[in-house]
């Protein structure tokens, strides 16, 4: 987006770090809805190239070898997709078109935000498994895809059996929560960081270049 600033009338890194006034980020709504996209998709691409989509892709293969079939054999776990319905990336589909583009446009362009919040949330489906197939998850290799199999028989083998009760805090941290709190917590003052030392750094990149 830096790079990008110097050849664009927009100020995209302003528009980037929602450091403009209101008016501002108004007059140039239409620019904040490609800057929104570009960070979307370059963190797409990472998540693409990180082992993290290879563990995705193997969880959804083998609960859809456990639902298609009821069965893990190894053979039969390769042959499924490697995207799900259910997947969570389904849900993030349908609210990220109203976050990204309807949100910036809302003012200026009321009724095109209104209909593309709609037709993202109708799509939903349709733009998660494009999103899982392309991005959010990879080919697993055999050690991720065989690891994903040695859980799902485990959790095969527990069914029917009573669950232990679960203190509140316990349920949470087997949920995720707290490790994701800590994740956005950690991300949030990292870039109130960069932030507050952004000028710095351009300056020096400036008078390094001349």
């Amino acid at each position: 987006v830096w790079i990008l600033d110097g050849f664009v009338p927009a100020p995209l890194v302003g528009l980037l770090l929602q450091a403009l006034p209101p008016e501002q980020l108004a007059q140039w709504s239409h620019w904040q809805v490609f800057v929104n996209l570009l960070a979307f998709f370059t963190f797409l691409l990472l998540m693409r190239l990180t082992p993290l989509a290879g563990w995705h892709a193997a969880e959804h293969m083998v609960v859809s070898a456990i639902e298609q079939t009821g069965r893990l054999d190894e053979e039969i776990v390769w042959g499924m997709p490697r995207a799900h319905k259910r997947c969570g990336t389904t849900l993030l589909a349908g609210i990220l078109p109203a976050m990204l583009i309807s949100a910036p446009l809302w003012h200026r362009m009321p009724a095109l935000a209104a209909l593309v919040l709609v037709v993202g949330w109708l799509m939903r489906y349709h733009t998660g498994w494009w999103l899982q197939q392309h991005f959010t998850t990879k080919p697993p290799t055999r050690r991720q895809l065989l690891a994903a199999i040695e859980r799902g028989r485990r959790l095969a083998s527990q069914r029917g059996l009573p669950r232990p009760r679960l203190s509140p805090a316990a349920v949470a941290w087997q949920r995720g929560f707290p490790q994701m709190a800590v994740g956005v917590l950690l991300a949030l003052w990292l870039l109130g960081r960069v932030y507050d030392n952004l000028h710095l750094w351009l300056d020096w990149a400036r008078w390094a270049g001349h």
